[in-house]
């Protein structure tokens, strides 16, 4: 990715792994976590929302 952040590709296993031994690794990681985690919780409410809209507009 980037001198100071990076993946490890292993031939034979499937699932990438960050370099550990490059100092900005843990942040970028870090970062996509929260991301992650922050766009799933989004799209729950999103979901939500729309499910309490039909159900008022069911009543």
């Amino acid at each position: 990715m980037t001198p100071y952040c990076d993946y490890l590709v292993i031939p034979g296993q499937f699932l990438s792994q960050y370099d550990l031994s490059k100092p900005w690794t843990a942040t970028v990681a870090e970062i996509g976590s929260v991301s992650l985690v922050s766009i799933i919780t989004m799209t729950l409410v999103a979901y939500v929302s729309i499910i309490t809209y039909l159900v008022y507009l069911q009543k």
